[in-house]
């Protein structure tokens, strides 16, 4: 098989993906979902879930999945992410993603938000209903175990602190995760249904069908019959409409079926069995699933995302699935696998200018943290994080500057990729002569280096010259961008 050529905007939308790339791209779930199983912690959490026991119902076994999502992590409202992380910037997310994407995305959460408020379903401290009508929408930026685990370094003196600070789409990633690790590697189990506003998982471990609705709801198919029955008096499409409003995709690990941009990629025996579980879960044919059949046409690109998952299939721990992941990367240069190990943040990676790419989209660089205004204040503002330690526990792999900043520490590597897109900030992205940013990292440290500088984020400090072996290097000129040195 020939080697799919690298499309460095499609990789990037992997790395720290906001809402609106997830908007655009419905694979991103999945792409989520494969790096969590590249977590030795995904795998650590599975095994506190205990072993399939003897006679145990599909439901006890979701049941585990979302009583300890539900115990262990803290949902964040949209509410927090505005104060957070502030608004998307919609005029550049349309640039780079395009404006029908956003228009889309932002029409949806509107409705939705109005929707549940005019029906009392919001309580009024969650809602972000007022920002949503200034055309504001929050900017989440969708994370692994790894990264939520590391909210934990913001929660202070807690008696009890949680495992770490979740939202819906990393909650729906992390419920497919764990049931792909206590299954292993089994992905053909579960579908994310979802739109711009919520994202929520059908499971069928074996037949019996489970809807996790999010941390705190999981619905057997009885339960979801006598919540039709008694609050909706039988109306079926209302009940689903109360929850999913603007259900307008369904994602599985063999594809997906993007109701709102009319792309099938599940084959046709899976699509068949996938609408008969819809179908039976919630009583009635959709009027969105419906109008997503109707318009959804089959897609002429190679379903690279099921021979991803297909490569884990029987894998028992994380090591085994980064091999497996790496070497379709390296053999087949497979796009889910790339994005997988990017999502992951992994260095171990073809081309590094697509982190810096990333980097320089993080919003917390515009909303808490001024542009500096020289070398030396860009350099202050990074000396002055105290601490050293990844985030991920792993010098290999890489931090956005967004993670640096909020958790205040990072590596080495971490920093130099913080200060570089600092540097580039001085004169700002539009300078036509922007000022030359190089970044040399090191087996034994990281440099940023300019025209008349050269700075060690090990010795924090200006030395004449870099030291150590090369491994990766950065350059802001796109021209000039290389990746192993």
């Amino acid at each position: 098989m020939s080697k799919t050529p690298l499309n460095a905007g499609y990789i990037e939308q992997a790395v720290a993906p906001n809402l609106l790339d997830a908007s655009a791209d419905p694979e991103i779930a999945m792409t989520l979902v494969l790096a969590n199983l590249m977590s030795d912690r995904l795998w650590e959490c599975a095994a506190k879930l205990g072993p399939t026991v003897s006679g145990e119902t599909e439901h006890e076994e979701a049941g585990k999945i979302q009583k300890f999502i539900d115990r262990h992590y803290e949902h964040i409202t949209p509410v927090r992410v505005f104060e957070a992380n502030g608004a998307l910037d919609l005029e550049a997310e349309s640039d780079r993603l395009g404006g029908d994407v956003v228009e889309s995305a932002y029409a949806k959460m509107l409705e939705n938000y109005t929707w549940r408020a005019e029906r009392g379903t919001y309580a009024p401290q969650d809602s972000a209903l007022d920002q949503l009508r200034q055309r504001r929408l929050p900017a989440y930026v969708y994370t692994t175990i790894d990264e939520a685990r590391a909210s934990r370094r913001l929660m202070g003196r807690r008696k009890h602190k949680p495992y770490g600070v979740t939202c819906c789409m990393e909650e729906a990633a992390l419920f497919a995760a764990l049931a792909c690790a206590h299954n292993n590697g089994m992905s053909d189990q579960f579908a994310i249904l979802g739109s711009p506003s919520h994202y929520t998982v059908l499971s069928w471990y074996g037949g019996e069908l489970n809807w996790f609705y999010g941390k705190r709801s999981l619905f057997t198919q009885s339960q979801w019959a006598t919540r039709i029955d008694d609050d909706y008096k039988g109306n079926e499409q209302l009940a689903l409409d109360e929850l999913l409003l603007n259900f307008d995709r369904t994602i599985t690990g063999a594809g997906v079926l993007d109701f709102n941009q009319g792309k099938l990629t599940i084959p046709d025996n899976k699509l068949t069995s996938l609408v008969r579980r819809l179908d039976t879960f919630f009583g009635v044919r959709s009027r969105q699933l419906t109008n997503g059949l109707a318009k959804s046409a089959r897609s002429a690109d190679v379903n690279h995302m099921s021979d991803a998952f297909a490569a884990i299939q029987g894998t028992r721990d994380a090591a085994a699935v980064r091999q497996s992941i790496a070497s379709l990367s390296e053999r087949e240069r497979n796009p889910t696998a790339l994005r997988a190990l990017y999502c992951y943040r992994s260095l171990d990676v073809p081309d590094h200018s697509i982190y810096l790419a990333a980097a320089r989209r993080s919003p917390m660089l515009g909303h808490k943290f001024p542009d500096p205004t020289s070398v030396e204040a860009a350099i202050r503002q990074v000396t002055e994080i105290p601490g050293r330690e990844s985030i991920f526990q792993d010098r290999d792999r890489i931090a956005m500057p967004d993670e640096t900043l909020r958790f205040g520490t990072g590596t080495d590597r971490d920093k130099a990729l913080l200060l570089h897109v600092l540097l580039e900030r001085i004169k700002g992205e539009d300078d036509p002569d922007p000022l030359p940013v190089e970044t040399i990292m090191t087996d034994t440290d990281s440099f940023v280096q300019g025209p008349d500088f050269c700075f060690s984020l090990q010795s924090q400090s200006s030395v004449p010259e870099i030291t150590g072996t090369p491994v990766y290097c950065m350059r802001n000129r796109p021209d000039r961008n290389a990746n192993v040195v």
